[in-house]
């Protein structure tokens, strides 16, 4: 089973964006689980959702569809996304975390060997009452 984030670890945001750097260090308590886990830095949040699900999500959270992650993910193909490094912590989530615990599996496959779902994806973010933003643009 893929490591999982936001269950079971800790709780990944961007150490460099502003709106976090607050959070970081500090504890949440998942509602599921009733767990105090902490709030770290220094990890890249990858959305796999569809665009038409992208409304609601994690600010700083780069969004990849599911079905082009290999590309965006590949240093070899032309839709490569510098922000994914095999090197970096990559925490991928969906809306409730069987599309990302699949996605995990593919970047590991990949070479991307710290990289986790995070459980619950959006929902279980939101129950925590953790910060989003809305997307209203082209999706």
């Amino acid at each position: 089973r893929p490591e999982t984030m936001l269950g079971d670890t800790a709780v990944a945001v961007h150490s460099d964006d502003d709106r976090y750097k607050n959070l970081i260090g500090k504890m949440v308590r998942l509602p599921l689980t009733n767990r105090e886990i902490p709030i770290i830095g220094d990890a890249i949040l990858v959305d796999i959702r569809e665009p038409v699900e992208w409304e609601r999500h994690i600010p700083g959270a780069l969004q990849v569809p599911r079905g082009l992650l290999e590309f965006v993910a590949d240093p070899a193909s032309p839709r490569y996304n510098a922000d994914l490094q095999p090197t970096r912590r990559v925490i991928v989530y969906c809306a409730s975390g069987a599309r990302a615990a699949l996605a995990t599996l593919t970047l590991q496959s990949m070479g991307y060997d710290n990289v986790a779902n995070m459980d619950g994806g959006i929902k279980a973010w939101i129950a925590a009452d953790l910060p989003t933003v809305e997307h209203h643009g082209d999706i």
